[in-house]
């Protein structure tokens, strides 16, 4: 995609033009599930990485969905990536990473990131991993080592205080 497309599509958008398009959660959804079969996209917190300012900028998660929604009506004549197959998907993601210029690191940025908040568990940091067995931020066990006192290294003096 070009810069001029990007932008025509960006400004169509926003003055309510030829573009009927209303990026959504879905969209989202939809572009997890393709990069990261089997993710739990029907949990409520799935695309909230997205909405993070500390992760990602609104700027590029509106970019990603103009981008997702261009690539889509040029593959396949809709706006609606949330409603292609996942075949067609996987060719709209594909003809973005292939592409040049900002397009291609903004695709690369996030499916870099939708994999780290699936496979560490950054969206539901109470259940784990399912897709890679990887324990929860916060188990139901406590850390803790038998004999603590062992692993600490003898005092020098009385009260620990150098004379």
């Amino acid at each position: 995609m070009k810069r001029r497309d990007l932008i025509r599509l960006m400004l169509a958008a926003s003055i309510g033009g030829p573009v009927y398009w209303k990026p959504s959660h879905s969209v989202l959804r939809a572009f997890i599930e393709t990069i990261v079969p089997g993710a739990d996209t029907k949990h409520p917190q799935i695309t909230s990485v997205f909405y993070d300012a500390t992760y990602w900028s609104t700027m590029n998660r509106w970019l990603l969905l103009f981008a997702l929604a261009y690539q889509s009506e040029k593959l396949y004549l809709t706006l609606d990536f949330s409603h292609l197959d996942i075949f067609e998907r996987v060719r709209v993601i594909q003809d973005g990473l292939d592409g040049k210029g900002i397009v291609s690191k903004l695709f690369h940025a996030a499916i870099w990131i939708s994999q780290v908040m699936v496979y560490t568990g950054l969206y539901n940091e109470e259940e784990s991993c399912a897709l890679i067995q990887y324990p929860a931020a916060y188990g139901e066990d406590e850390i803790a080592y038998p004999h603590p006192l062992r692993y600490l290294a003898p005092s020098i003096t009385r009260d620990g205080n150098f004379p």
